[in-house]
């Protein structure tokens, strides 16, 4: 199902604790005609709702829909007991039901009284709905989520930290719903947390990621919108060393369009449907911020009286004095939550983030590297990723590696460079040499990386915010082990070309760079 269940509850689901008082009892088998209007209680994001509640008993399945042909319906669900101040356990739907409208099946936990908000998806939208709680129907908007035999052959690699472009089109591989797909392949290791994302503005996009078993993919993990809008994103740890697949999808059939595949990337999965973490710029109190200086980990602890963000978040916050130029790496660590690290400055009482990190140290741990713009003091938040997540931290200051060489290069130039155990390091651990490339709009480049010594892998993007976003990738483009790239140059700029190695490999390559050529698709 197209479900968004959350163990804490975002900011929009937030209820203030007089409006739980005013329910609507509904019972199995009844249909309610309501009307979202201006006079109803407001959740945090200034959307209107009604309450319900729902008596039941342990074991049982209910189905709970909500239609309306005047706003885009949302559902959220939550025990009674929990529902004072904010729901804690929550489910929560946006298209569950097709089209805009909401659903969710639910397996009762224990006996007692459940709250239903019947709720827009967007601020100030408003008009009839109807709220319908059954038990012997399912939620028809369901995406198809049933094994189906796929090539895998046909499925692109992808890696971490990369971004690859695709279009779905009519001649994609179908689905039973008649929705097209296109498939990657992701190799991983045991333990490794993969944060996918998938954007379009041509159609609402749906992921699923699995494995493949004698041709059938079977997926476990898929979203619908919570990478914010119609974007998807999913965030999975992997049980086992493997080939994992990713298959990128319309959640309705007939859909075609420009999409955008990520592996990695900063902004977390949010599970109501925001991309990622945003930046919050709620007051703070300097007075209570701790010093850190060069060279120093302290430690911490966040419990239910450090400050608190917009998102229900807890945080510390600390300063750091720094010169102009300075490069300074800054780490959080804990084992006891899901680590969210802000970095930015005080105007003042409100802070200005200019860098954030969720897992950037490996697993659920945050990490930047920042060069100070100028003298003066910087302020640092040790945050969690969710509400309601407490427990020891520690936050390290150190110099930061400086950032990787790159070598300018031109068109029509052959380079010989090594791959050493020495080079900087992609979030896969292998090696790489980066290269410059300055370049105009629709110029069009084919470059090659060869090596005898290594399974080359090559990327082609730009650096942004001190990191590399990649545009095209590609593993064995030039036959062999050896990879190549034919890309147009969307605008006038630099452009990052990264020599890679698909394992850990080290050893002797050649890059080829060579303006014009023949237009070589990456297009599955």
């Amino acid at each position: 199902m197209k479900l968004k269940h959350l163990l804490a509850v975002a900011p929009a689901l937030a209820l203030a604790a007089g409006a739980v008082s005013a329910q609507t009892p509904i019972r199995m088998g009844q249909t309610i005609t309501g009307r979202l209007q201006d006079s109803d209680p407001k959740a945090d994001d200034d959307s209107f709702y009604d309450l319900y509640s729902y008596t039941g008993r342990a074991g049982e399945q209910i189905v709970i829909t909500l239609r309306s042909g005047d706003f885009d319906a949302y559902l959220a669900f939550a025990p009674e007991s929990e529902g004072f101040g904010e729901f804690g356990r929550s489910e929560t739907d946006d298209d569950g039901a097709g089209g805009t409208d909401a659903c969710l099946e639910i397996t009762l936990p224990a006996d007692g009284t459940y709250l239903i908000r019947a709720n827009s998806l967007r601020a100030g939208e408003t008009g009839e709905y109807t709220l319908q709680v059954g038990g012997d129907t399912a939620c028809t908007g369901e995406h198809d989520q049933e094994a189906s035999p796929v090539d895998v052959s046909r499925a692109r690699p992808i890696r971490g930290g990369s971004e690859v472009r695709g279009e779905l089109s009519a001649e994609d591989p179908v689905m039973s719903d008649r929705s097209h797909y296109d498939l990657y392949a992701y190799t991983g290791r045991a333990g490794e947390r993969v944060r996918v994302r998938m954007r379009s503005a041509a159609f609402d996009t749906y992921l699923a990621f699995g494995q493949v078993t004698d041709g059938d993919f079977r997926s476990s993990e898929t979203d619908d919108d919570s990478g914010g809008g119609t974007d998807s994103c999913l965030e999975v740890s992997l049980p086992s060393d493997g080939t994992y697949y990713i298959r990128a999808n319309s959640l309705s059939g007939g859909q075609t369009g420009a999409y955008t595949v990520q592996v990695g990337g900063d902004a977390a999965c949010s599970p109501g449907g925001s991309a990622g973490k945003a930046a919050d710029t709620s007051p703070v109190d300097v007075s209570r911020a701790r010093r850190l200086r060069l060279g120093q980990q302290v430690s911490g602890e966040l419990t239910t009286r450090s400050p608190v963000l917009g998102d229900r978040s807890r945080y510390d916050l600390y300063s750091y004095a720094g010169r102009r130029g300075e490069r300074i790496r800054i780490t959080l660590e804990s084992e006891a939550f899901d680590s969210y690290l802000s970095f930015g400055t005080v105007s003042g009482r409100s802070f200005q983030q200019t860098e954030s990190d969720d897992d950037g140290a490996g697993g659920t741990n945050s990490r930047i590297d920042v060069t100070l713009p100028e003298n003066g003091t910087y302020y640092v938040r040790a945050n969690t990723l969710r509400a309601h997540d407490y427990g020891p931290y520690t936050v390290r200051v150190e110099a930061a590696p400086p950032p990787a060489a790159r070598r300018p290069v031109r068109a029509g130039e052959t380079v010989t460079g090594e791959l050493e155990d020495t080079d900087p390091q992609a979030e896969d651990d292998t090696y790489y040499d980066d290269y410059v490339y300055s370049g105009k709009a629709g110029e069009r480049l084919t470059i090659t990386l060869s090596s005898d010594a290594f399974d080359a892998y090559l990327s082609f993007g730009r650096m942004g915010s001190g990191s590399f976003s990649s545009m095209e990738t590609d593993d064995d483009g030039a036959g062999g082990t050896d990879s190549r790239l034919t890309v147009t140059l969307p605008s006038d700029g630099e452009y990052v070309i990264r020599a890679n190695s698909m394992g850990k490999g080290t050893g002797a390559y050649t890059l080829r760079i060579e303006s014009g050529g023949p237009a070589v698709s990456t297009k599955l």
